[in-house]
C-alpha cells in the first residue's frame, strides 16, 4: 500500500479550498463524471465555476509540461549514451 500525504501551513493560505467528498472523517474524489475523478487542493480561495475550471486547466498544463520535460530528458539521455557508445 502506498500511502502520501502533504502538509499546509494554514498561516500561509488561509483560503485553502479541497475539491472532495467528503465521507465520515476522510475524503474521497470528487466525480466529475463517470471516467473523470478528482482529489485537488487549491492554496487559494476557489469559489466560483470560473476559478475552479481556470485552477484545473493550470493544473493540466502544468501536469502536461512536467511529463513533456521528462519525456525530452529521457531521449536527451538516450542519444548520449547512443554518441557515448558510438565513440568507444
Amino acid at each position: 500500500m502506498k500511502l502520501t500525504y502533504k502538509y499546509y501551513d494554514l498561516e500561509k493560505h488561509p483560503n485553502m479550498t479541497i475539491l472532495a467528498v467528503q465521507k465520515g472523517n476522510s475524503f474521497e474524489p470528487y466525480k466529475v463524471d463517470k471516467k473523470t475523478s478528482v482529489y485537488q487542493v487549491f492554496t487559494k480561495k476557489v469559489d466560483t465555476k470560473a476559478k475552479l475550471e481556470k485552477e484545473l486547466q493550470a493544473n493540466v498544463k502544468s501536469t502536461i509540461r512536467g511529463k513533456s520535460l521528462f519525456i525530452i530528458m529521457i531521449l536527451g539521455l538516450g542519444i548520449f549514451f547512443i554518441v557515448d557508445a558510438k565513440k568507444k
